[in-house]
């Protein structure tokens, strides 16, 4: 009995197996008298979606060349641009220049060797680099003296300590000496510290124009020179605002379709479709309630 049922279904499932292969090399037939009969048209829709392919590819060339020609540009502005000093939103003054923008060290050699070497010699990825030489013009400093005389030597201590603002401040102090006797005078200065706060970084006044800004509280900070860039052409670029809800149209072509359930196959030339919609950007939703 066993036997039997073993022999039943072996035989069962050969013929199962004969049947889907008839099947398959059926299909595979039917497919090929159908390219055959339509291979003119299959050819053209393929040269039409080639077409379209090679079009998008030279759009993509051409808005990457716009691209580098708008920096070049940025770029060739920055070179011929000098120190203005503009006013901040609390009234004080600040010190701002146009940047360079680069995609490597490279093309900032090309630029300004001077702060590629820089970021050559910087341990780690550069994003943003400034480079700029700052002096302090002061005015005339009150010391405070005090003097006296052993012998025949007159010691002259005087100092300064002075803080104009929050991280700015200036402290002097030391002592002059005169020999009476001999005429002979020396002198040491022991302390002469400075502290200067001043903040710096490039900012997008306009959309692609990075420009350097250095501004300080300190009394008569003066900005000589100012240099700097940004080492990442996609830190400017202006990005697509993110829409909650998007329409869209689609349009698409489908020669071959298989029904698993009636296990049937079904091609057709002429199937072209299109579908219009609205998407919704749940992250933007989510990110908006937070």
């Amino acid at each position: 009995m066993e036997k039997s049922l073993i022999t039943h279904i072996t035989t069962f499932g050969i013929i199962k197996l004969n049947g889907a292969n008839l099947f398959v090399k059926q299909k595979t037939k039917d497919m090929k008298e159908f390219i055959n009969k339509n291979l003119f048209k299959i050819i053209t829709i393929g040269g039409i979606l080639i077409l379209v392919w090679l079009l998008l590819q030279q759009c993509n060339r051409n808005s990457i060349t716009d691209k580098k020609l708008q920096i070049a540009n940025e770029n060739i502005a920055a070179l011929n641009d000098s120190i203005r000093i503009v006013t901040t939103n609390n009234g004080k003054p600040e010190a701002d220049k146009l940047s360079f923008i680069v995609d490597k060290i490279s093309a900032l050699a090309k630029l300004n060797a001077d702060l590629a070497e820089e970021v050559k010699n910087t341990a780690g990825k550069v994003n943003t680099i400034i480079k700029s030489d700052v002096r302090i013009v002061h005015d005339t400093v009150p010391l405070v003296v005090h003097g006296q005389m052993i012998d025949s030597t007159v010691t002259t201590n005087f100092s300064f300590d002075k803080n104009y603002s929050v991280g700015n401040s200036r402290k002097l102090n030391g002592f002059t000496q005169y020999n009476l006797r001999n005429g002979k005078s020396n002198g040491t200065l022991n302390t002469d510290e400075i502290r200067i706060r001043f903040v710096t970084g490039i900012k997008d006044i306009d959309k692609g124009k990075p420009t350097i800004f250095l501004r300080s509280d300190y009394p008569n900070f003066k900005v000589d020179s100012l240099v700097g860039a940004e080492i990442d052409p996609n830190l400017f670029k202006p990005r697509n605002k993110q829409h909650l809800i998007t329409l869209g149209f689609n349009v698409g072509w489908t020669p071959f379709t298989y029904d698993f359930i009636k296990q049937k196959a079904d091609f057709s030339i002429s199937r072209i479709g299109a579908s219009f919609g609205a998407n919704i950007n749940l992250s933007r939703l989510i990110n908006r309630k937070q």
